[in-house]
């Protein structure tokens, strides 16, 4: 029987208590290894674990010796204490070293994200511990461009102040400069690897395929850096010429428009940089099946995805994974393939209490810090958890043309009584799903089911437009395609989320505790598109990003000028920019975005509508309550009690 070459080397350290470097990414004879997680900005959680894992004392100072530390990426992001988090990881490598042990700072793609301005998942409290670094100057030139974007009817200068304030809380100039490449915390996660080995095991963020496995460690480590360095040095020569702020949104489509428009700005230094900027997002930090991204090794069929597994072992020579990026259902860390994969993310992103992985003595144990116990890695079912997931994280702009332009691997019927047809797609590296519809309703039909709006494919694609014209994000990417002859809409399928029946099959209203703010925004939204009903399915929760999404937006757009039929409760509380968004909505920009969806009498109904809301959202309803709302919104039972 074949021994795992770390094993061999364990026995050399109880001889000579020395690990060796073999390589710029790998070490052998390593005692003890512990693995942690994604962090999520939960710093609490890293301090627990670490104690637990005997690393630290209660200084919080290094006090593994030579054992090594790897976190295996995310550290930031969603939670509340990025900064110490990063601080103390900064700490420990120092301390590390020099007692002859290591940390490991993996990135992720949350590291990613951030490192090529794409702060979607900052948490405020994050952004606040950046405020007192971020200059009056900087803070005082954001209000003034974003003063010139909220434009509108009687907006007031506190109100843009406070709309501002709600969109780039303090210390989000501040967090940008330092999350930079060439920031104070940009510059040292930049020369952070992306995959190491240890005692002959890969450690990573978030999977392999053999196509990145090929290239080895060190191409791997090398394209990663450069990608993201080339992504911020191009994105910084076009930040004059995309829309303000020039965060990765609008980079990445400024970038697109300047290629695709050509002409004399595409053929100079502008149209090189953003070919530059292009180049640099098909590379691995971006790529769906790079190594901070994918999740097949995670969540397929074992049957599936065994072949790559062990072809990526035998590529890189190692005898197992360890992955973080995709939470485990169970909570708890889990192996698979017969301990050739690890799953280190148990959730603590999300709330879920912290585990180790300790890998010592040829043994992997889980380690539990509140109980003190370490226990074998239980083993996954081999069938997997299902669909990779991850679709919206993408940006709206890569998903638009791919469900515009992807080829369809199969079109299947989702059920009798939805008028929607369910698409595989695959193309430029992705595998995704997504959903057809291409109702066209009479007038007579829909009278006949008691609507005075008619169901139409248009309605869904013209609501998403106007989500994003206010900066809404509520409803899934739609867009507009041909397929058999039949023009429809096509909208992605976000594969972790609940829809309404389930939430009710399984009693899960709890799910919503918390969510006042959207589900008021989800109101306001729905009256203003006016919209008349929701097919159930439509009606949708993500709960790991505690996100509220309208899926179906068929039945709307009717011209009916009149707040009252579709908020009848009152407004809740919406908050400051979404009042901007609201107030700054104009007929020449709306008609320009919804040309050929709905008719201008549609368009002047819900600019009438938005007077009506604009007045209503300015005064909420004193007796406004989440419960009552959410009858409307999702169709809990009259007198609002669970089922």
């Amino acid at each position: 029987m074949r021994r795992a070459p770390w094993i061999l080397a364990l026995g050399l350290v109880a001889a000579s208590a020395v690990a060796e470097q073999v390589g710029p990414y790998e070490w052998r004879g390593v005692e003890r290894v512990v693995a942690i997680g994604d962090l999520h900005g939960h710093y609490d959680q890293m301090l627990v674990l670490l104690a637990g894992a005997g690393l630290i004392d209660d200084r919080r100072a290094w006090t593994g010796g030579e054992h090594h530390l790897v976190l295996c990426g995310d550290l930031i992001d969603r939670g509340p204490d990025d900064r110490a988090i990063l601080d103390l990881a900064r700490k420990l490598q120092i301390e590390a070293a020099a007692a002859g042990g290591r940390v490991h700072v993996l990135l992720g793609n949350h590291e990613a994200m951030n490192l090529t301005r794409n702060y979607r998942y900052v948490a405020p409290e994050s952004f606040a511990d950046f405020a007192a670094g971020e200059t009056g100057r900087e803070r005082s030139a954001g209000f003034r461009k974003f003063r010139l974007r909220a434009t509108g009817q009687g907006l007031s200068l506190g109100e843009v102040r406070s709309a501002f304030d709600e969109r780039y809380p303090p210390g989000y100039f501040a967090w940008g400069r330092a999350l930079a490449p060439d920031g104070e915390y940009g510059a040292w996660l930049i020369e952070q690897p992306t995959v190491i080995k240890v005692n002959g095991r890969l450690f990573l963020h978030g999977g392999l395929t053999e196509r990145v496995a090929a290239l080895g460690l060190e191409e791997i480590n090398r394209r990663m850096r450069r990608s993201i360095e080339a992504f911020a040095s191009s994105g910084q020569k076009l930040e004059g010429e995309v829309k303000w702020p020039a965060a990765f949104p609008e980079l990445l489509t400024g970038a697109l428009d300047i290629v695709e428009r050509g002409g004399r700005r595409a053929d100079g230094p502008v149209g090189r940089a953003a070919r530059e900027l292009l180049a640099a997002y098909e590379g691995l930090p971006f790529a769906t099946d790079g190594p901070v991204w994918y999740r097949g090794n995670s969540v397929e069929n074992e049957r599936l995805e065994r072949a790559r597994v062990e072809r990526v072992l035998e590529l890189l020579d190692a005898e197992a994974q360890v992955v973080g990026h995709t939470v485990t259902r169970s909570g708890q860390i889990q192996s698979r393939f017969n301990g050739r994969l690890f799953r280190a993310d148990v959730g603590m992103g999300y709330g879920r209490k912290g585990r180790a992985l300790v890998l010592a003595d040829g043994t992997s144990r889980v380690l539990n810090p509140a109980s003190g116990s370490s226990t074998p890695v239980p083993a996954e079912p081999p069938q997997g958890e299902g669909w990779p997931q991850g679709e919206e994280e993408l940006p709206d702009v890569v998903l638009e043309r791919f469900l515009a332009r992807a080829p369809i691997v199969s079109i299947t019927e989702i059920d009798p009584g939805v008028p929607l047809k369910m698409l595989e797609l695959q193309g430029d590296g992705m595998h995704l799903r997504a959903v057809f519809g291409e109702n066209q309703e009479t007038a007579e039909e829909a009278a006949a089911a008691g609507r005075r709006a008619r169901r139409r494919y248009q309605h869904t694609v013209a609501a998403y437009r106007v989500d994003r014209l206010m900066g809404l994000n509520l409803v899934p990417v739609t867009v507009l395609r041909k397929i058999e002859g039949n023009e429809g809409l096509v909208q992605i399928w976000i594969q972790a989320a609940l829809d309404q029946a389930v939430i009710e099959e399984y009693g899960r209203w709890s799910l919503l505790e918390g969510l006042d703010g959207q589900i008021a925004r989800v109101a306001a939204f729905s009256a203003l598109i006016g919209i008349e009903d929701r097919l159930p399915a439509g009606r949708m929760l993500l709960p790991i990003s505690r996100r509220v999404l309208l899926a179906d937006n068929s039945v709307s757009f009717y011209p009916d000028p009149r707040v009252d039929p579709y908020l009848p409760e009152g407004c809740g509380p919406v908050g400051a920019a979404f009042m901007a968004s609201l107030r700054s909505l104009e007929k020449g920009e709306l008609t320009e975005i919804l040309a050929a969806l709905v008719s201008d009498e549609a368009i002047d109904a819900l600019l009438s509508r938005r007077d009506g809301l604009v007045e209503r959202c300015e005064n909420p309803a004193e007796d406004w309550s989440l419960d009552r709302i959410r009858r409307r919104v999702v169709s809990i039972d009259a007198d609002g009690a669970e089922p």
